[in-house]
C-alpha cells in the first residue's frame, strides 16, 4: 500500500477532517445516511449492532451498509 502524504495547514482543518473520516457514525437506529467511504463504521447504540460500507452513494442510503456478526 501506498504511503500517503497529509499536510495540515494553520488551524488544523486537514487533521480535522482526518479525525472525522476516522470516527465511528453512533446513533440509536440501522443506518439511514450514505456511507462516506468504503469501510466507514456505524454503531447502532440502542440495539448494540454495527455495520461497515461495503457501498458508497446508494439510491437507497441503507444499502451501503452490511451489518457486522459478532460470534462469542
Amino acid at each position: 500500500m501506498a504511503q500517503q502524504k497529509i499536510t495540515v495547514e494553520a488551524g488544523g482543518a486537514d487533521s480535522r477532517r482526518v479525525l472525522d473520516a476516522l470516527t465511528p457514525v453512533n446513533n440509536t437506529t440501522a443506518p439511514a445516511v450514505n456511507a462516506k467511504f468504503l469501510g466507514q463504521i456505524y454503531v447502532n447504540e440502542t440495539a448494540d449492532t454495527a455495520y461497515i460500507a461495503i457501498a458508497v452513494g446508494s439510491a437507497t442510503p441503507a444499502n451501503d451498509w452490511k451489518q457486522i456478526t459478532f460470534v462469542a
